[in-house]
C-alpha cells in the first residue's frame, strides 16, 4: 500500500517536471524523502523496475535542474544512471534515449551497476554523499522526517556496499548511530531491531581500543532493552545485560549507564524469572537513587515501579524481603530515596498480617508508616505514606482501642484526601474509604456518635466517586460502608438504614472472584445485619436468625484456622446470632456452643485478640450463661454469668454503651429482693449518666435516654423488693431529667463560691445555648453536617473547661424529701409490669417516703389507657370531626378519668388524708408522674359522678423532685414585679385566634401596668429581650409541639417561619427572679412519648429558664375557654385588681378557674382539664 502511494507521488513529480514545472518539484526535500523511502524500505521483492525507473527519472530531472557540470548535477546523474542500469538490461525501451547512448559512449556495462541479489545499485558513494548532504544541512535536528531521510539514505548506502568495500567500516557505525536516534524519536520497535543489528555489526567491526566502541556498547545495550521490553525477547535481554555490564566497567561510566543496567537486569529477570537478577536490579536503582546524580529521581521512580511489580507477584516476596532487609537492616537516618523500600516493607507486613491482624505486627506497620511519613517530600509520596499510616493506625487502634491512634488515622487520611483531590481526583475514593474506616474505629473505641455519622458520610462519598475502581476495590468499599451503616442503624434502631446496609452488603457479595478474606468479611457483616434485623423487627419467624447463623458458620469455615482476626469476627457474629436463636428456641445446646465460642476467644493470647471482640465475647458468654441458668435452674451458671457481667460493667476500658448493656442484663437476672441488687442499680444509673454525658450532640444524648428507658422499671422493682423506698426514689430521680443535668447549677452556690460563681454561670449559659442551637437545628443530614462539626468542636472546648470547674462545685445531695413536702405532699407515681406504685412524700420525718401499691396501674393496662385517652382527646378537641364523634370521644375521656380516679388518684389522695372537700384552707399537692403516665391529667381524675381530685386538693405538677427544688429556690424580684403580655392572634400557616383581643383586655384589666407586645411587634428578638426585664409574662398565641424533634417545638410569633422561638431557645436562657409565666397557648405541656421523663415541652422550658410558676396547657383549647380561664385566674391573683399579682397564689388561682370551668362544662372534660400549674 505504502509502495503504491510513494510510487504514484514520485511519478507525478516526474510528469510535472517533464511538463516544465518549477525545479522545486524534483529538488524538494519531500521528493528526495519519497524516493529514499521507496528504495530503502518499500521496494517490491527482487528487482522492482517501476520503482527503479521512477526514482531514476526523478534523479535525472534533478540533475537537469542543478546546472550542467555541477557536483550535485553529476552526482544525481550518476544516481540516475545506476538506477536505470537494471532497466536498461531488463527493459531498455523504457529508458530515455540519452541513457542508452551514455552507457554505449562511456563503454559501461550496466550489469556492473546493479546487483540481482540486492535488486539495487552497487556503488554506495552516491547515497553516502546524499546522506551527508542532508545531514550537514541541519546537523542538530531531531525532527522525525529529517532523521528518517538521513537513515534511509544511509540504508541505501549499506545496501549498495559490500562488506569489503572501503566505506563499509565507516558506514555501519554511521548508520547505527542514525538508527538509534531515529528509534529514540519514534519509539518504533522495528527501527529498534534494525538498530540493534547494525550496532552489533559495528561492534564486530570496531577494535577493542576504538574510541567509538563505548558508544556502540551503550547503543547496543539500549536497543536490546527496548526489544526485550517490547517483544519479550529473552535473548535480547541477556545481550542487554551483557552490554550494560561492559559499559558500567568503562572508565567514563556514568549514572545513565547505571539506569540502563538496572533496566536491563529487570527485563532479563522478568523474561528468565531469575530472582538474583531482580535483586541486582533493585540494588542498582537504590544505590543510584541515593547518589547526587541528576538521574537519581529516574532511579527512584524505577525502583518504586519495580518493587510495585514484584510485590504484585507472590513468587518474588522473598526477593523483595531480602532486598529490603539488606538495604535497610534497621531504622536510621533515612532519606527520600528510601521511601520505595519502606513502602515495600510496609506492604509485605500488610500482606503477612492481613489474615491475622496481630497487634504486634500492626504496631510494626505503624512504626514503618511513621518512617515512611518522615521521608515523604512530594505529593505522591506524601499521599502514599498518609494512606499507609492511616490504614495501619486505624487497624491497630481497632485492636488496641486506642482513640489517639484512631484520631491520627483520621488526620492522615484527610491529608491524603486533600492532596489527592488536587492531583488525582479519580482516586479520592481510596482516601474517603480510609477516612470512613478510621472514623468508624474511633466510634467503636470512644462511642462518639459524631464520628460514626462522619464515617457514614465519608463512606457514601467514597461509593459515589468510585468510577476508577476495580471490582475488588468496589466490593471492599461497599462492605466497609455497609458495616459502618449497619453499626449506625443498630445504634439508632433505624430499620430503613439497616435494610440499606443489607442491600450494599448483598451488592458486594455478588462480585465474583473475591479474595477469601473479603468474602469472610462480607459473610460476617451479613450475619450481623440479619441478627440486628431480627431484633429490630421482632418478626414472628426466626428466619433471619437462622440465616445469620448460617452466614457466620460459613465465614468461620472460610477463615484461617485458629483465632486470627477473621476467625474472631466470625465467632463474634456467630455468638450473637446463636445466643438469640438459643433463647428464642429454648435450646441449651445452642447456648453452650456460644459459651464455647466465647471461651476460644477469651483464651487467646492478649496480644492477638481484638479487644472489642474480647469484650463482646465476655458479654455474650455471660448472657448465654444467664439464659442457661434460667433454663436449667443452675446456680453455678448464674454465678458465672454475674461474674462475667461484673467484669464488663466495671471495666473502664470498655465503651460506656457496652457496659450499660451488661448492667441491664445483670439487672434482668437479679433477685429483686436482694439488697445487693440496689448497688447494681446504682452502677447502672451511673453508667446511664456516663452514656448521656458522652454524647456530644443533643440527639445522641436523647437516644441514650430512649434506649435505656426500661431502667425505670428495674429501679422500682429492685428497690421496692429490697424494701428501700427512700433509696429507690433517689435512684429513680437520678435516672430522670438527664438532658438538663446542669439545670440550676448556680442555685447550689453560696457566698463562699463567689470567686468562681460568675465563671460557672457563664459557662453553663454557653453550654445551654449550644444545646439550644443543636436542638433547634434542621433535621436533614446534609443541613446538619457542618453544624454538627461546629458543635462538636465548641462542646469539646466547653466540656474541658466545665469538667475543670465542676470539681469546685459543692456536692449535689439528693433533695430532702421531708423539706420538699413542706408546702404539701409530693407524689411520684410509676407504672411497671407488676403494677403501679406511688411514692408519697408527706413531710413525715419518721417515714419520709411511703410507698402505695397501685396493683391495677400495671404497665400494659395503663399504656393501653393512655393510647385510648390520647386518641379520644384528639377526636374530642378537633372541630373537623362531626359532633356525634366528638361527643362519643368526650365519653371516652370521662371514662379514662374515672378509671384513673379509681385505680390510682383516689387511693393516692385518700392515703394522703384528702378524703373530702376541705372546709377551710385548701391543701396543695404536687404530681410527678413517671414516663408515659405524664400523658394523664392527674388533677382532673374523677368518678363518673363528678367527685375527684379537684374536690379534694389543689394540684400542681413537677417534672422531677430536683426541678421542684429549683423552682422553690427562685428568689423574689428585687425591684417589684413587671408584667409582659405577648399577643399574636394571627400568624402565617395557623388558624386565627379570635379570642386573643378579649383575653388581652381581661388580663390588662387586672394588670393594667403591663407591657404589651402584639402583632408585628411580637417578634422572636423582641420577646426574648422583653423576657429579660419582666418577672411575669402572659403569652396569648399559638404553640406548636414537635414530638419527633422536641427542641423545635415553638411559639408561633409573627416571624416564626423565618426565626422561630423554640423550646430550645427558651431552655437555653437563664433568667433571674422570674415569678410567673402563663402560656395561654395550645399544647405547651404536651410531652414527647419516647422522652417522657425529660420535660421536653414549652411549659418546662419556661421553668428551666428560671420561672418559679408556669401555667400551661396539655392540649389545645378554644378561645372562649382560654379567655375565661385568664379572666378568673387573674381576678383571683390580683384580688379583683385590688393589688399587684400575688404569684405564689398561682396554683390556687388556676384551681379556682379550672373548677369554675368544670361546673360549666362538666360533660366535656377536654374543655377544663387541659390547664396545669408547674412549679413551686
Amino acid at each position: 500500500m505504502m509502495r503504491q502511494v510513494l510510487l504514484a507521488r514520485i511519478q507525478r513529480r516526474v510528469r510535472m517536471a517533464e511538463a516544465g514545472a518549477a525545479a522545486e518539484t524534483v529538488l524538494s526535500r519531500e521528493g528526495l524523502a519519497d524516493a529514499a523511502a521507496l528504495l530503502a524500505r518499500y521496494r517490491a521483492p527482487g528487482i522492482d523496475l517501476p520503482a527503479l525507473k521512477a526514482c531514476g527519472m526523478l534523479f535525472f530531472h534533478r540533475a537537469l535542474r542543478q546546472g550542467r557540470g555541477s557536483r550535485t548535477s553529476v552526482r544525481d546523474s550518476a544516481a540516475a544512471g545506476q538506477l536505470f542500469a537494471a532497466v536498461h538490461v531488463l527493459s531498455p525501451d523504457e529508458l530515455p534515449a540519452p541513457f542508452n547512448d551514455m552507457y554505449r559512449k562511456l563503454g559501461m556495462d550496466p550489469h556492473d551497476l546493479f546487483s540481482s541479489g540486492t535488486g539495487f545499485t552497487t556503488d554506495p558513494l552516491v547515497w553516502w554523499d546524499l546522506g551527508f548532504e542532508v545531514l550537514r544541512s541541519d546537523p542538530e535536528s531531531m525532527e522525525v522526517p529529517h532523521l528518517t531521510l538521513v537513515a534511509d539514505l544511509f540504508r541505501l548506502t549499506r545496501l549498495s556496499a559490500t562488506p569489503d568495500h572501503p566505506l563499509y567500516s565507516d558506514l555501519i557505525p554511521m548508520l547505527g548511530t542514525r538508527l538509534c536516534l531515529l528509534r529514540s524519536a519514534t519509539q518504533d520497535v522495528k527501527v529498534a531491531a534494525e538498530a540493534f543489528e547494525v550496532c552489533g555489526t559495528a561492534l564486530d567491526l570496531l577494535t577493542e581500543n576504538d574510541p567509538q566502541r563505548p558508544l556502540f556498547l551503550r547503543n547496543h545495550g539500549r536497543e536490546a532493552i527496548v526489544l526485550a521490553d517490547q517483544l519479550d525477547d529473552a535473548d535480547a535481554a541477556r545481550t542487554a545485560v551483557e552490554r550494560c555490564r561492559e559499559v558500567v566497567r568503562l572508565p567514563d561510566a556514568d549514572s545513565p549507564d547505571q539506569v540502563n543496567l538496572g533496566s536491563a537486569l529487570a527485563e532479563c529477570a522478568r523474561l528468565t524469572e531469575d530472582e538474583q537478577l531482580y535483586g541486582e536490579a533493585l540494588r542498582t536503582f537504590w544505590q543510584l537513587a541515593h547518589s547526587s546524580s541528576e538521574l537519581h529521581m529516574m532511579a527512584f521512580d524505577n525502583l518504586k515501579a519495580l518493587l510495585h511489580r514484584l510485590l504484585a507477584d507472590p513468587r518474588y516476596t522473598g526477593t523483595v524481603s531480602e532486598f529490603c532487609r539488606s538495604a535497610l537492616p534497621e531504622p536510621g537516618e533515612e532519606t527520600f530515596a528510601d521511601g520505595p523500600v519502606l513502602q515495600a516493607m510496609w506492604s509485605l507486613k500488610s500482606v503477612a498480617n492481613q489474615n491475622r491482624h496481630d497487634p504486634r505486627a500492626l504496631a510494626s506497620m505503624v512504626a514503618l508508616a511513621r518512617r515512611l511519613l518522615a521521608v515523604a517530600v512530594d505529593d505522591d509520596s506524601r499521599r502514599e505514606a498518609a494512606l499507609a499510616a492511616a490504614t495501619a493506625l486505624h487497624q491497630h487502634a481497632q485492636l488496641t482501642h486506642s482513640a489517639t491512634e484512631a484520631r491520627e488515622a483520621i488526620a492522615l487520611a484527610q491529608t491524603g484526601l486533600d492532596i489527592t483531590e488536587r492531583v488525582e481526583p479519580s482516586q479520592a475514593f481510596i482516601f474517603r474509604h480510609a477516612l470512613a474506616s478510621a472514623n468508624g474505629v474511633l466510634y467503636e473505641v470512644t462511642g462518639d456518635s459524631e464520628t460514626q455519622r462522619e464515617a457514614v458520610h465519608q463512606g457514601q462519598l467514597a461509593l459515589d466517586s468510585m468510577d476508577g475502581a476495580d471490582d475488588v476495590q468496589r466490593a471492599t468499599a461497599l462492605a466497609n460502608h455497609a458495616g459502618i451503616l449497619h453499626r449506625y442503624a443498630a445504634r439508632m434502631a433505624d430499620r430503613s438504614r439497616l435494610h440499606k446496609a443489607l442491600a450494599f452488603q448483598q451488592e458486594a457479595s455478588e462480585v465474583r472472584d473475591l479474595p477469601s478474606r473479603l468474602r469472610v468479611t462480607l459473610l460476617c457483616g451479613l450475619a450481623g445485619m440479619l441478627t440486628d434485623l431480627h431484633v429490630l423487627e421482632e418478626p414472628e419467624t426466626l428466619e433471619n436468625l437462622h440465616q445469620a447463623v448460617a452466614a457466620a458458620e460459613q465465614a468461620l469455615s472460610l477463615a484461617e484456622p485458629g483465632v486470627g482476626s477473621e476467625g474472631q469476627f466470625a465467632r463474634h457474629e456467630l455468638m450473637h446470632a446463636k445466643r438469640l436463636l438459643g433463647v428464642a428456641t429454648n435450646d441449651p445446646e445452642a447456648l453452650r456452643a456460644v459459651v464455647a465460642l466465647a471461651d476460644e476467644i477469651l483464651a487467646a493470647d492478649e496480644e492477638v485478640v481484638v479487644k472489642g471482640i474480647a469484650q463482646t465475647a465476655e458479654l455474650e458468654r455471660a448472657r448465654a450463661l444467664g439464659s442457661l441458668a434460667r433454663m436449667e435452674n443452675s446456680v453455678e451458671h448464674r454465678r458465672a454469668a454475674f461474674a462475667g457481667l461484673d467484669r464488663v460493667v466495671d471495666s473502664t476500658e470498655i465503651r460506656p454503651w457496652v457496659r450499660m448493656q451488661a448492667a441491664i442484663a445483670q439487672l434482668q437476672m437479679s433477685d429483686h429482693t436482694d439488697r445487693k441488687s440496689l448497688d447494681q442499680i446504682a452502677k447502672a444509673v451511673d453508667l446511664l449518666h456516663l452514656n448521656v454525658t458522652s454524647g456530644v450532640l443533643w440527639d445522641d444524648r436523647a437516644h441514650v435516654v430512649r434506649t435505656f428507658a426500661a431502667l425505670t422499671e428495674e429501679i422500682v422493682l429492685t428497690g421496692l423488693g429490697a424494701n428501700q423506698p427512700g433509696r429507690t426514689l433517689e435512684l429513680l430521680e437520678r435516672s430522670r431529667n438527664l438532658l438538663f443535668q446542669d439545670l440550676g447549677t448556680s442555685f447550689r452556690l453560696g457566698p463562699e463560691h463567689a470567686g468562681f460563681k460568675a465563671e460557672i454561670e457563664v459557662l453553663s449559659d454557653r453550654l445551654r445555648a449550644l444545646d439550644a442551637k443543636d436542638r433547634a437545628a434542621p433535621g436533614r443530614q446534609d443541613e446538619r453536617r457542618e453544624l454538627n462539626r461546629e458543635i462538636l468542636r465548641e462542646r469539646a472546648k466547653l466540656m474541658e473547661e466545665w469538667n475543670r470547674l465542676k470539681g469546685l462545685l459543692p456536692r449535689e445531695d439528693s433533695a430532702d424529701p421531708t423539706l420538699l413536702a413542706t408546702g404539701g405532699p409530693v407524689v411520684e407515681v410509676v407504672s411497671t409490669s407488676e403494677g403501679g406504685y406511688a411514692f408519697l412524700l408527706t413531710g413525715d420525718r419518721t417515714e419520709p417516703v411511703r410507698v402505695l401499691p397501685l396493683p391495677e396501674l400495671g404497665a400494659r393496662t395503663a399504656h393501653d389507657r393512655v393510647l385510648t385517652f390520647l386518641t379520644a382527646r384528639e377526636y374530642a378537641t378537633e372541630d373537623r370531626f362531626p359532633s356525634r364523634v366528638r361527643l362519643r370521644a368526650q365519653g371516652e375521656v370521662r371514662d379514662t378519668l374515672a378509671w384513673l380516679w379509681q385505680v390510682a388518684a383516689r387511693p393516692i389522695v385518700e392515703a394522703l388524708g384528702f378524703a373530702s372537700t376541705p372546709r377551710g384552707a385548701w391543701p396543695r399537692m404536687w404530681w410527678c408522674p413517671v414516663g408515659f403516665l405524664g400523658h394523664f391529667p392527674w388533677h382532673a381524675a374523677q368518678s363518673a359522678q363528678g367527685d375527684g381530685v379537684l374536690d379534694r386538693v389543689i394540684s400542681s405538677y413537677t417534672t422531677s423532685l430536683r426541678s421542684l427544688h429549683f423552682a422553690r429556690s427562685v428568689p423574689d424580684p428585687a425591684h417589684g414585679e413587671r408584667a409582659l403580655i405577648v399577643a399574636q392572634p394571627e400568624v402565617p400557616s395557623a388558624e386565627p385566634l379570635r379570642g386573643v383581643e378579649r383575653e388581652v383586655a381581661a388580663v390588662r384589666r387586672f394588670v393594667p401596668r403591663s407591657t404589651l407586645l402584639e402583632k408585628a411587634d411580637a417578634t422572636k428578638d423582641n420577646v426574648l429581650k422583653a423576657l429579660q426585664s419582666h418577672s411575669i409574662v402572659h403569652l396569648a398565641c399559638h404553640a406548636e409541639s414537635d414530638v419527633h424533634s422536641p427542641g423545635r417545638s415553638r411559639l408561633l410569633l409573627v416571624d416564626h417561619e423565618e426565626s422561630p422561638l423554640t423550646l430550645a431557645d427558651l431552655a437555653g436562657m437563664r433568667l433571674a427572679e422570674r415569678q410567673l409565666a402563663v402560656l395561654s397557648a395550645c399544647s405547651t405541656f404536651q410531652i414527647t412519648p419516647a422522652l417522657a421523663d425529660e420535660a421536653l415541652h414549652v411549659t418546662a422550658a419556661f421553668q428551666q429558664a428560671g420561672f418559679r410558676h408556669v401555667v400551661g396547657a396539655m392540649w389545645p383549647v378554644g378561645d372562649d375557654v382560654a379567655t375565661a380561664v385568664s379572666d378568673r385566674f387573674y381576678d383571683r391573683l390580683t384580688g379583683s385588681a385590688a393589688h399587684p399579682p400575688q404569684t405564689d397564689l398561682a396554683a390556687l388561682a388556676l384551681h379556682d378557674a379550672v373548677s369554675s370551668l368544670r361546673r360549666q362544662y362538666s360533660a366535656a372534660p377536654t374543655k377544663w382539664a387541659s390547664f396545669v400549674h408547674l412549679g413551686a
